[in-house]
């Protein structure tokens, strides 16, 4: 533990680590051995997320109860940024720093989210300082991730129809971060707002719900994705929340398509947008094959023996 042996000190932030003795111990050591810290924070509320809310408004951000066997007596210690200041100011300020920086790394689960993730973090940890000095051998050139590789080999041309309410700010912000980060990374991308017979690319918000004449278009370009089997990919907007009651109001046409297409996230950290962009290129540039419904229920059947036509192979 206290060794100060590591090149780097990555912590992981929840509701519970600020609270937990020996997380705090290891914290302010690394701090005494000047490591380097990558703070990667949960922002998953089903799993003990940290609330920097309640950090910044001084509120209880954990609570421990210890019940003493003897008398049957409870402790309660409520932490808030206060208490921790009290007795671990290093590691307050070091919370303070990194929130207000905006230095934390949110935690990812999904594949190509992780991926940049983790290459964020030994990006970080080839930045020792904010002057960018750094004494680490690794994490100041790294190769391109698979990810950007797969994107890279595509060369087929793509025209991709975009459906989106360019009149919401936000949306259309959206849409303009992606089309440049695509087209930046693959030029043969084009992009159109009628009809085409390329993939479709479908930002998600509460005002295109709204917009009835969107909406129609949509609809009738679900249809020709069911029917053509191009690449379908829908994109919300992180703020929003992906609020799914909201999608659910809606016609049976676009629940169905949410259900066989995942939604992606829209990021506001440059490097996840990256990682975005390279999953939108692999995405809308898939060409799966599909047979009949026919012929696939017949492909699912098991095969049989030409002498016994009832014994499965």
């Amino acid at each position: 533990m206290r060794q100060g042996d590591s090149d780097l000190f990555c912590l992981f932030l929840t509701s519970r680590t600020l609270s937990r003795p020996f997380c705090l111990k290891e914290i302010t050591w690394a701090l005494e051995f000047g490591k380097p810290i990558v703070v990667i924070v949960e922002l998953d509320r089903r799993l003990c997320a940290w609330d920097a809310d309640l950090w910044r408004n001084n509120e209880c951000f954990s609570r421990d109860e210890i019940t003493d066997e003897a008398t049957r007596e409870t402790t309660v210690t409520e932490w808030t940024k206060g208490t921790l200041q009290k007795s671990y100011p290093a590691v307050a300020d070091l919370i303070d720093d990194h929130l207000i920086k905006g230095k934390m790394i949110p935690y990812r689960r999904r594949e190509f989210e992780a991926d940049a993730m983790a290459r964020e973090l030994v990006r970080r940890a080839g930045q020792r300082s904010d002057d960018g000095t750094s004494t680490l051998s690794w994490g100041s050139v790294m190769p391109p991730s698979r990810f950007e590789l797969t994107a890279r080999r595509n060369s087929v041309r793509c025209s991709v129809r975009l459906i989106a309410n360019v009149a919401d700010g936000h949306a259309a912000k959206l849409v303009k971060e992606m089309q440049e980060r695509l087209t930046q990374r693959d030029p043969k991308v084009t992009f159109e707002t009628s009809t085409v017979d390329g993939a479709l690319l479908v930002v998600l918000s509460e005002s295109l719900l709204q917009q009835s004449s969107l909406m129609d278009d949509l609809y009738h370009a679900l249809e020709r994705v069911e029917r053509e089997r191009v690449g379908l990919v829908f994109v919300y907007l992180d703020d929003w929340g992906f609020n799914l009651l909201e999608i659910y109001k809606v016609r049976p046409a676009l629940k169905a398509a949410l259900r066989e297409h995942e939604a992606l996230a829209h990021r506001s950290n440059g490097y996840e947008q990256d990682a975005l962009a390279n999953e939108l290129l692999r995405r809308l540039h898939r060409r799966p094959k599909f047979g009949s419904r026919k012929q696939i229920y017949e492909s699912e059947q098991p095969k049989r023996h030409a002498s016994s036509p009832d014994k499965p192979v």
